[in-house]
């Protein structure tokens, strides 16, 4: 059986162990990379190598000379949080040699780099491999003290390499004690592909010259910088990667002696590149295949949606390939943030595109599966505390879109951690939840001296009511579905009485509107840099608003006005793209949609003109903030066109039983593939004509 291994303790005490996440003190821990090899020589002919591998916080591997896999797949964590988590995930893959060798070769990061990055504390690699030969029979082979290790000299920070520096001798690894505890990944690798620049081309320097080459790709990519060095002497080369020119998000320093490929450790967030080479040598130095790899969970099935009017096509697949650069072990915020678990609102919304986008919900179920754990280990708790919520509408949908009812039972504990600690937040007169520990997340959006992503009371109670209300209504339902009458009633119960006293508190008759949140004090206790004081100021935005007609805590006869006003007044608090999805479903629900719906998703054509390679993360600009254009939480619109006009709605969990309900609304045509487990559902709709639509034969439909 394989061991977890690592460097030599006598050779190398100083880089044994580090720390958990980007937001631990980093004093007295170092940056380093480790490499591992070993080659085994059969008699027999090598068909099949099963391999499972894991290190932390990241490797990669290459078998018989060939790359094989980036990992390990991520396990998971939030915003602010120090600690390991409860499980580590190893890759598996299938290597087929045909030869009688098996060489592997690793490199291992020690340290979080990322947010995504998460240690167990200390430096490890491991890896197994079921060995199958060509007579059938089979042996296991692994990582132990046999296998040669030594750290790579030419890493000296995360973004400083020296490869003219000579090597260390290799010696014999270590066995560790496991402080992982490891499981197989549910999901499969990413895949790659090598991307070349829309102006690919030989980059030549000549000797004792320093040149700059800029490398424009056609999109926003998330991968790794990547090139081959052709020199016979000194050079220094400077990588800078950005989305859009003049906003560099990640520089790498290498400094070389001779020819090598290069790929870079840190993944990014890149829509062009910029090379500058120093040849401090006589003879020209030249970058070959000078560009990135490409990576991000594999896409089998897509959706698609067409129509008369080409800037939704645009704004649609701008959002589509943003989400699909979002998708890597774990739905990403974006490849530039790479922010972790703690942002499940950005992954709801991700996980709907891909819905229509992708099929493929087997991410979606592990990040949810992953978030119970995190749950589970915090008694309920994350940074975010309307992101929580989400997870419960997360949860639900993914059993509508996929049927698979086991998730239910894998999360209940977490559940009932979830709706018990904000049973504690509530008011236990109202059900209303008066004294959590903030009230975020609810937008990027500055008001007065606050903002939405933190607000006092006032600005964000209602919004963070509704967001409870909604799960408790879909905990109640998730309870049933296992016959847990018990919780079932106590929270259709706190439900009920929630949405009594919501409308009562929150209803002014005179604005025809909620307000945002009482203005009743914060407990002093309570107040920090993400819990303001409360304010005595009276606020009315769009947030809540939306939130009560698309949840129904507003009497139905309220629910087109309310949405009315939210689409056409400029006087409340505005929504940037990210809640502008809750803005759609609310005035689709309102039955307004035909009226306002795609007139509002052409908002986006500020996004798109600005930068048509990746979806921005917000409107305009955010001072003091460094926004993106890699993020998935504002590409809605790839949702909402194909659902909207589709007018798909699942009656039976997995598709078994659904209705459609084409509309072109004001559109002259349009053409959508939505993918199913059975296959896609394709729709042709065109002005005056009777929709055609195709449906697989296990699905039971109607049209209406």
């Amino acid at each position: 059986m394989a061991k977890w291994i690592w460097l030599n303790q006598q050779d190398y005490p100083e880089i044994q162990t580090t720390f958990c996440t980007q937001f631990c003190d980093k004093d007295g821990y170092s940056y380093a990379v480790a490499d591992f090899f070993r080659t085994y020589t059969f008699q027999k002919r090598v068909i099949k190598a099963n391999i499972t591998v894991s290190g932390d916080t990241k490797f990669r591997l290459w078998v018989n000379g060939d790359f094989a896999v980036t990992g390990p797949v991520c396990p998971g964590g939030d915003y602010g949080y120090e600690k390991p988590m409860a499980n580590y995930y190893a890759n598996v893959l299938c290597f087929y040699p045909e030869s009688n060798t098996l060489d592997f070769f690793a490199q291992v990061q020690l340290s979080p780099v990322v947010q995504t990055d998460v240690s167990a504390g200390r430096g490890g690699f491991y890896l197994e491999c079921i060995v199958t030969f060509s007579d059938g029979s089979k042996t296991v082979i692994g990582t132990d003290k046999s296998w040669l290790c030594t750290k790579n000299t030419a890493y000296l920070s995360p973004n400083k390499l020296n490869f003219t520096l000579p090597s260390d001798k290799k010696s014999n690894a270590e066995e560790i004690e496991s402080v992982w505890n490891l499981k197989k990944s549910e999901i499969p690798n990413l895949q790659e592909e090598k991307v070349l620049p829309k102006n690919h081309r030989a980059l030549v320097t000549a000797p004792h010259t320093s040149q700059t080459f800029y490398l424009d790709f056609d999109r926003i990519y998330s991968g790794y910088a990547a090139f081959t060095v052709t020199a016979e002497g000194d050079c220094r080369i400077s990588i800078k990667t950005f989305e859009a020119p003049e906003k560099v998000l990640w520089e790498e320093e290498l400094h070389i002696n001779g020819s090598m490929p290069y790929r870079s450790f840190r993944l990014n967030s890149i829509g062009g590149m910029e090379l500058t080479v120093e040849n401090n040598s006589e003879t020209n130095v030249s970058i070959s295949d000078a560009g990135l790899i490409f990576t991000c969970y594999p896409v089998d099935t897509e959706g698609t949606f067409s129509c008369s009017d080409e800037l939704l096509n645009k704004i649609y697949d701008v959002g589509k390939w943003t989400t699909k650069i979002c998708r890597q072990t774990i739905h990403l915020d974006s490849p530039k943030h790479q922010e972790n678990l703690g942002c499940t609102g950005d992954y709801y919304v991700e996980s709907l595109i891909s819905y229509y986008c992708f099929g493929d919900p087997r991410l979606t179920r592990f990040d949810i599966l992953r978030t119970a754990d995190l749950l589970k280990q915090r008694g309920g708790f994350m940074f975010h505390t309307s992101y929580s919520l989400i997870w419960v509408q997360m949860l639900y949908d993914y059993y509508l879109f996929s049927g698979d009812s086991a998730v239910f039972g894998q999360t209940k504990d977490a559940l009932h951690l979830l709706m018990d600690r904000f049973f504690g937040y509530e008011e236990k007169d109202t059900g209303l939840i008066d004294t959590p520990p903030s009230f975020m997340f609810i937008d990027w959006i500055p008001v007065d001296a606050y903002n939405l992503h933190h607000p006092p009371k006032a600005l964000g109670q209602t919004a963070l009511c509704a967001f409870y209300y909604r799960a408790l209504c879909l905990a109640a339902k998730i309870s049933d579905s296992l016959l847990d009458s018990e919780h079932a009633r106590m929270y259709s119960d706190r439900a009920k009485r929630l949405k009594a006293s919501f409308h009562k508190a929150f209803f002014v008759p005179e604005k025809g509107l909620y307000k945002s949140g009482l203005n009743t004090p914060t407990p002093e206790a309570l107040v920090n840099q993400f819990m303001p004081q409360n304010t005595d100021k009276v606020y009315f935005g769009k947030h809540e608003n939306s939130l009560a007609v698309l949840y129904g805590l507003c009497p139905e006869n309220l629910s087109a006005p309310i949405m009315e006003t939210v689409v056409n007044s400029s006087s409340l608090t505005d929504v940037q793209p990210y809640f502008m999805h809750f803005v759609l479903d609310a005035v689709y629900k309102a039955g307004l949609f035909a009226n306002y719906g795609l007139s509002l998703i052409r908002q986006w054509k500020k996004q798109v003109d600005e930068c048509s390679k990746g979806m921005k993360e917000m409107w305009g600009d955010f001072p003091g903030y460094g926004y993106d254009y890699s993020h998935a939480w504002g590409a809605t619109p790839s949702y909402q066109l194909p659902a909207k006009l589709s007018g798909l709605t699942i009656l039976e969990p997995g598709f078994k039983k659904i209705t459609l309900a084409p509309n072109l609304f004001e559109l002259n045509w349009a053409e959508i593939d939505i993918p199913t487990p059975f296959g896609s559902i394709h729709m042709k709709l065109k002005k005056n004509e009777t929709p055609v639509i195709s449906v697989p034969d296990e699905i039971e439909y109607q049209v209406i």
